[in-house]
């Protein structure tokens, strides 16, 4: 790094004596400019960047001290050293109160002098270093700021997705962290957005961008000037969070309008049918346990649709089905989660029970026939038996199974986690969702497939169907619909001497015009030219 002083003196030699008697080089000092009084002072240091003014304080019309005030002003960035040749007090404490790095008298000496500059200069540098971390700093905390709705959208995603633990300590580090905009002791109130029925053909990029677009939709309409935030969790799920202190109420009539609103506006600009599944107000610790709710919620409803569902209906919903809402999360885990997703649900569940003063015989034979009523719907939807993997005291012994809480927490462990690693195996082995959707589109590709049709093949909720289809494969049902329909023309148009009507036929498509634009789309060629360029290619 290099510098620039100016040397000021009404006299000519004194000013040579300085700028001459030091090898400045030595210094870094690039430029050594001269001043004979305080005008031609002020008119360089507007020219050029002075790091250091070595002044004389008594000169004629501005004196040193006058020209220091002026050098504040316009170049703060300047230190200055003063030199006179009164040994008087009153001037060095003067020049000191004035903002002088240092004050030496005259005659002095070169090295004396050199030093004194040295350390201005070391002062210097550790100014700019100090600026130029702040500025540093600065700049990457705008880009910090910038980039913290992304911040708060992961920390969602990982809490949702089990990858944080909800433990107080925890939060308080990650949200000291990401500076994020609520606390600890807040609770949040989740409102689960299911998508049912596009009303327009798109691709899985249509796809994301409609739900983009829908989430900022939600942002404006449902959570509005509420603290909060809008995101898509890792499952595809989209989620509107609000941020309530501890002992906040919530308007949930405004809530339930909210979202009506909300569903009327999609419907109309966006094309599409949607669902909101709107929670309650809940604590950290109980948030997964409300996603899970809503979750289930969303997957056993195959005939409401446009509407807004209170938890209060889902959760009697749930009630009526299984009659142990806490079946409910199993049921789901088994579609979202993994293994150790299962055993920690199982271990929360047991430790609850354990914990419950009236736990009865009736509540556990109730838990009893819920759990085989779940894990042969889990069984059923892929095509498998109970009798396959579990033995015939497993399924009818429930006296044995409920005569203790120990016995039947055995049980459960035993019959979900071997139900589960069969279902994982066969799968793997088998027909998984996405081979049997596949075989049904190859057994159907006459019809006009619609997701709704296939959904009730496999047994799952279309809203669900789409997005674990799209999680597993990355393409939209519509998307791979398509792409099945080409792949069998363009083994037709092959393979055999069929017209090109007949083709269409075949695949799905009454307008053979549209069938050749679609074609033509896929394959940059039209079926006529596809068809004579592998002719003549073979």
């Amino acid at each position: 790094m290099t510098y620039q002083i100016l040397v000021v003196d009404d006299e000519f030699y004194a000013v040579q004596g300085v700028t001459q008697g030091i090898e400045w080089a030595f210094l870094g000092i690039e430029q050594v400019y001269e001043a004979l009084d305080a005008e031609e002072a002020k008119m360089r240091l507007i020219q050029s960047h002075i790091d250091v003014m070595i002044c004389d304080i008594e000169m004629p019309n501005m004196n040193g001290l006058e020209l220091i005030k002026w050098v504040k002003e316009h170049s703060p960035w300047t230190e200055t050293i003063f030199l006179t040749g009164h040994a008087d007090f009153s001037y060095t404490r003067t020049a000191l109160q004035s903002g002088s790095f240092d004050y030496m008298l005259k005659p002095f000496d070169y090295e004396e002098l050199k030093d004194v500059v040295r350390r201005a200069l070391e002062k210097i540098q550790e100014t700019r270093e100090a600026q130029g971390f702040h500025e540093i700093q600065q700049r990457y905390y705008a880009l910090f700021q910038t980039h913290k709705p992304l911040l708060e959208e992961k920390f969602w995603q990982d809490l949702l997705a089990r990858r944080i633990p909800p433990s107080r300590s925890s939060l308080e580090s990650l949200i000291a962290l990401y500076e994020l905009s609520f606390a600890p002791e807040s609770r949040v109130l989740p409102v689960l957005i299911s998508v049912e029925l596009w009303k327009k053909e798109l691709s899985a990029r249509d796809e994301d961008i409609m739900e983009y677009a829908l989430r900022n939709a939600a942002g404006e309409l449902i959570l509005g000037s509420d603290a909060g935030a809008v995101l898509q969790d890792r499952s595809g799920n989209n989620l509107v969070l609000f941020y309530l202190p501890p002992e906040q109420s919530f308007d949930r009539g405004d809530l339930a309008e909210r979202c009506e609103h909300y569903i009327r506006s999609c419907n109309e600009y966006f094309f599409c049918d949607l669902s909101c599944y709107v929670g309650e107000a809940t604590e950290f610790s109980s948030l997964l346990e409300m996603y899970v709710q809503l979750l289930e919620a969303e997957r056993s409803n195959v005939t409401e649709s446009n509407s807004v569902i209170p938890f209060d209906e889902q959760r009697e919903s749930s009630r009526q089905a299984l009659m142990i809402p806490w079946i409910s999360g199993i049921s789901v885990l088994f579609d979202l989660g993994s293994r150790e997703d299962v055993l920690r649900k199982l271990d929360e569940i047991f430790s609850m029970l354990e914990a419950e003063p009236s736990l009865t015989i009736e509540t556990l034979e109730s838990s009893y026939h819920a759990l085989l009523h779940m894990i042969f719907q889990v069984f059923h939807k892929r095509g498998l038996t109970l009798q396959d993997v579990f033995a015939p005291r497993d399924l009818s012994d429930s006296a044995s199974v409920t005569r203790s809480l120990l016995q039947f927490k055995v049980w459960c462990y035993r019959v979900i986690l071997n139900g589960m690693d069969f279902v994982i195996n066969n799968e793997k082995g088998e027909a998984s969702v996405i081979q049997k959707i596949s075989s049904y589109i190859d057994d159907h590709m006459r019809e006009d497939i619609t997701r709704e049709q296939i959904a009730e093949y496999v047994h799952f909720n279309p809203a669900y169907l789409s997005r674990l289809f799209k999680k597993e494969t990355g393409s939209s049902l519509t998307d791979y619909i398509l792409v099945k329909r080409m792949e069998k023309s363009k083994e037709l148009l092959i393979s055999s001497q069929l017209k090109i009507g007949d083709i269409a036929d075949i695949v799905g498509y009454e307008n053979i015009p549209y069938f050749t634009k679609m074609f033509k789309k896929s394959t940059g060629r039209t079926p006529r030219e596809y068809r004579k360029e592998r002719s003549t290619s073979t």
